[in-house]
């Protein structure tokens, strides 16, 4: 028998556009003589729909669908459920295999694994593992069929990246299916092939799934031209980078928006980042017009009508700091991109990007209304180490070339916000990243969940570094006195469980990368950070030793 393995491009609530795109597999899988035709689940639909589910014309769309498809594929079976019946005049019994790995039949002709969970993090693996030993076992054919798509529910993007399969009944590789595209293949269980598995690495299946993500998202959502600003960082970059891995360079902007803060070592980054990419260029100072914020503000009497009493406002360095983020996305990327959408008379949507990563979003390190805003933050479920490791890959792999400037990657990450964050001085942000992205990881991702009780204990068992995954000797080198460390991790924490959250609340929405993403998977209210009794009690011995 001929088994179709469709691996579908579904676009969430657009029925007729995914009949059209299943209808054209049903035709080629007839001129290839299928006798099955197994299609992901929700294919025609997604998943990820809201309410739509209960709509009632929505629901009779559906119907009417699935009798197109079958009228469309006449003789060939299609696989929407576990089936036993006849097939070109032959019985046959096809068993699905539920996600906890139970078939519905314990004996079939062939079993069929459909994907339900989006991207995360090694879960491929897991289900080749499982399916290969299963199809062992069973002596029968397993196919894993999964979709390309892009869906969203509330805070997070959910991206479905293909790689179906079929293992054969010896438990090998039958059949492997594209991880960045709609793709069909058919397996003959009469003459089955063996094909080896595509080798990929963690930041190899983190960029597919970032990629689909954006692609199809966008897709979705109809936009199809980005402003990002670009500062010469890290975080930029590799947004510019991944846009370009999708987009073509005319529909991309870049911006730099530098203000008498900015190195000449950072704008040249950016610049050196546009060339390499081919992309729109523009440099819009900010100077004049935060000048102008303050001066405004500054300036301008208050009166308290009560009793008439006059004062004026005065913005502090940090309020200034706050100004220049904002006048870079409220203000300048906002308008670029209404501008944008219609350049040369051309119209495409535009919208501006979000450049945050997840340490960021973490520690609240991000202004509201300014570098936390964009329509999309495409790198917000990583971490910062994760960024860096996305950005060698996007160089070697992706362009095989060096897209992304080395320098970008050597300079120190910095905000170039004030005088005390000069990259060129070596001056950069207030977090260690090499240590800090595993106390939020700690904070975010743990199950079950921590406090700081937990993470002080293992600091004074000198076992901190094993349970979090930072570098061995990193925390006795970065605080020198329990004072220290008590008080780096209640500023974090403060941060993390304080104005961060209504940050996070506001913030675009994120791709789920990792198996804990800001969003639906992390579920947190607004309130004052939660201290237990026993962390009170361990750090006041603690601190009245002098040297941790």
């Amino acid at each position: 028998m001929k088994i179709a393995v469709a691996q579908v491009e579904t676009l969430p609530k657009d029925i007729r556009a995914n009949l059209e795109h299943i209808l054209k597999m049903v035709r080629e899988a007839k001129t290839a003589g299928a006798d099955f035709f197994v299609l992901p689940y929700f294919a025609l639909t997604g998943f990820y729909l809201g309410d739509e589910w209960i709509t009632r014309s929505f629901d009779e769309e559906i119907g009417i669908a699935k009798d197109k498809i079958l009228e469309e594929a006449g003789d060939i079976k299609v696989i929407f459920e576990s089936f036993y019946g006849k097939v070109k005049d032959k019985i046959f019994r096809i068993s699905y295999i539920d996600e906890n790995y139970r078939p519905k039949y314990k004996k079939a002709d062939f079993y069929v694994f459909s994907e339900f969970k989006p991207f995360q993090p090694d879960l491929f693996n897991e289900r080749k593992a499982k399916l290969s030993s299963m199809a062992k076992i069973f002596e029968k054919p397993i196919v894993y069929i999964n979709k390309i798509s892009s869906e969203n529910y509330n805070k997070n993007i959910y991206a479905y990246t293909g790689r179906s399969a079929v293992f054969n009944p010896d438990g090998t590789l039958g059949l492997s299916l594209s991880d960045c595209g709609a793709d069909m293949k058919i397996y003959d269980t009469d003459a089955p092939s063996r094909v080896e598995y595509r080798e990929s690495s963690e930041i190899g299946d983190i960029y597919s799934a970032v990629k689909i993500g954006i692609k199809y998202f966008m897709k979705t959502v109809g936009i199809e031209r980005v402003v990002i600003g670009v500062s010469g960082g890290i975080d930029s970059a590799v947004s510019a980078a991944l846009y370009g891995s999708i987009l073509p360079p005319g529909d991309i902007l870049l911006v730099n928006m530098p203000s008498r803060y900015n190195s000449t070592a950072t704008k040249n980054l950016a610049e050196t980042l546009a060339k390499n990419l081919g992309a729109n260029y523009a440099v819009c100072p900010i100077e004049e017009s935060v000048n102008l914020t303050v001066k405004e503000i500054n300036g301008t009497p208050i009166t308290f009508i009560k009793d008439g009493e006059k004062y004026n406002l005065e913005l502090s360095s940090l309020d200034a700091e706050n100004i220049q983020a904002r006048d870079r996305g409220a203000r300048l990327l906002a308008a670029l991109s209404s501008a944008f959408s219609h350049k040369n008379g051309e119209r495409k949507a535009a919208a501006f990007t979000c450049n945050g990563n997840k340490t960021e979003c973490a520690a609240g390190y991000a202004t509201l209304y300014g570098d936390s805003a964009g329509f999309l933050a495409a790198i917000a479920d990583l971490w910062k180490h994760q960024v860096y490791e996305l950005a060698y890959y996007l160089n070697r792999e992706v362009y095989k070339r060096e897209v992304i400037p080395q320098g970008i990657i050597d300079i120190v990450p910095s905000a170039e916000l004030s005088a005390a964050q000069n990259a060129e001085e070596g001056k950069g942000d207030p977090l260690f990243y090499p240590y800090h992205d595993y106390l939020f990881k700690a904070f975010v991702e743990r199950t079950p969940k921590i406090s700081p009780e937990e993470i002080l204990k293992w600091y004074k068992d000198n076992t901190l570094e094993e349970h979090i995954g930072c570098q061995k000797g990193l925390v006795g080198e970065l605080f020198k006195t329990n004072a220290e460390f008590t008080e780096d991790l209640e500023r974090w924490w403060n941060q993390f469980q304080g104005l961060s959250v209504a940050k996070r609340i506001q913030s675009p929405p994120i791709i789920k990368l990792s198996r804990k993403s800001f969003g639906n998977d992390f579920m947190e209210s607004q309130g004052k950070p939660f201290y237990s009794t026993g962390y009170y009690e361990l750090k006041e011995k603690l601190l009245k030793t002098s040297v941790s």
